[in-house]
Order: C-alpha cells, then sequence, then structure tokens
C-alpha cells in the first residue's frame, strides 16, 4: 500500500511541477524565446555534429559541454519561477553561454564540412 502512495505522489509532483513550469512560460515570453533559441541552436548543432565527422574531437568536445550547459538550465528553471535571484543570474549566464556554444558547435560543424568536401 505503502508503495502505490509514493508512487501516486511521485507523479502528481511531477504533473504539478510540469504544469507549474509550462504556465510561467507561457507567462513569461522572453524566457520562452530564449529557452526556445538556445533549444534551437542545439538542435542545429547536433544535426550538423551528425552529418560530418570530428577533426581531433574538438567538436565532439563543445558539444558535450553544450548539452551539460544545457542541463544545468533545467535545474534553475524552478527556482528563478519561484523568485530565487541568483537562479535567474545563473539562468541568463546559462543560456548566454549555451547560445554561444550552439554557435561554435554550428561554425565549428560547417567548417569540418567544407574541408571534407
Amino acid at each position: 500500500m505503502k508503495s502505490s502512495v509514493k508512487q501516486w505522489y511521485q507523479r502528481r509532483v511531477r504533473a504539478n511541477t510540469a504544469n507549474l513550469t509550462n504556465n510561467i512560460l507561457l507567462q513569461n515570453p522572453q524566457i520562452l524565446q530564449q529557452a526556445q533559441a538556445v533549444q534551437q541552436q542545439a538542435q542545429q548543432a547536433a544535426a550538423a555534429k551528425n552529418n560530418v565527422k570530428s577533426r581531433g574531437g574538438v567538436s565532439e568536445q563543445r558539444y558535450a559541454e553544450l548539452l551539460a550547459v544545457i542541463e544545468e538550465l533545467t535545474k534553475d528553471i524552478k527556482p528563478t519561477y519561484a523568485g530565487n535571484r541568483m537562479a535567474a543570474e545563473r539562468l541568463k549566464k546559462g543560456i548566454a553561454l549555451a547560445r554561444t556554444l550552439a554557435r561554435d558547435c554550428r561554425v565549428e560543424a560547417e567548417r569540418i564540412a567544407l574541408s571534407n568536401n
């Protein structure tokens, strides 16, 4: 009986967290646009990475760093909406870093693609 209550509680917490995050993102379009821009750049970098071979592991290292930064961003979203100013600052810095890394990954992938042709 206890495990089913625990599972129900965990599902409920996940559902409430997802709803809260979605509602807050919809209320703050600037953060939503930035998050979508970072996600789009990450997807472009991933697509470019899949299409070209890495030269010396540099692009793989940057891509891994980009994924780590994006993972860290997810940890700061809820505290930001709860009003934590430090988390908001970390989120802003993380978004800026992720945009830079995504741009670097895309440029590196394009450079490798051109050199392979």
